[in-house]
């Protein structure tokens, strides 16, 4: 999971520095690309760890590069549908949100600090923090479909219907773990957000090495 997070926050820091010269369409385009690639990574760890559970489950030892034979695979047919709609759910809400979001950092150069922000700071405005919101729901809902695929070896249809149906009957127990994850986050970040407000207020200076943690902190 943290190589996944290696990897995407590889591609944030990437669209976001080097700027890539492109049109509104290859703007639209990059962006969706770049979803894309999270989101396949996203679910590809998701199918990797499930499966090592099962390897536990089974009395076995857990093995790497069984779990990654495994969804690279038996569970890539379904699991690529399912990372496309997702895919597309999420760009579209990420279009919405960069409608209203404040985009004054984005002609800023690279720098460690800057690099920090980017993957640490959290939407600007209540619509935002919204479709934030809606994101991680998605993302959950995904999440619910992938054990169908993972462990019960399901297609792409009978896998969504399976994930429903472990919705619609645990719909308490999603909104309290889906709640769980924002109050775990919230205390898990505060001290990054609370260093953001002292460097912002001119109470703190913090070198590049302290900044580079600081992004080891966010991973």
């Amino acid at each position: 999971r943290l190589l996944t997070w290696v990897c995407i926050a590889a591609l944030i820091l990437w669209a976001r520095f080097l700027r890539p010269e492109r049109g509104l369409q290859g703007a639209l385009l990059l962006g969706f690309l770049l979803i894309l690639v999270q989101a396949f990574l996203l679910a590809f760890s998701c199918s990797m760890l499930l499966e090592m559970v099962e390897q536990v489950e089974r009395g076995g030892e857990p093995s790497l590069e069984r779990a990654f034979r495994d969804s690279l695979g038996e569970n890539l047919v379904a699991m690529l549908p399912l990372v496309l709609v997702w895919s597309l759910v999420w760009f579209l809400l990420s279009v919405v949100q960069a409608l209203f979001e404040d985009d004054s950092r984005d002609s800023e150069d690279y720098s460690p600090e800057n690099a920090a922000r980017a993957l640490a700071d959290g939407s600007g405005s209540l619509l935002g923090a919204g479709i934030d919101a809606l994101k991680k729901g998605v993302r959950m809902l995904v999440f619910l479909v992938m054990p169908a695929i993972a462990w019960e070896g399901r297609g792409f249809r009978d896998a969504v219907g399976r994930g429903y149906d472990v919705f619609r009957n645990n719909v308490a127990a999603f909104v309290t773990g889906f709640s769980l994850t924002y109050v775990l986050a919230g205390l898990l970040f505060l001290p990054v957000s609370l260093l953001l407000f002292a460097v912002d207020e001119g109470l703190l200076t913090l070198s590049s090495t302290q900044w580079y943690l600081v992004i080891g902190y966010s991973g």
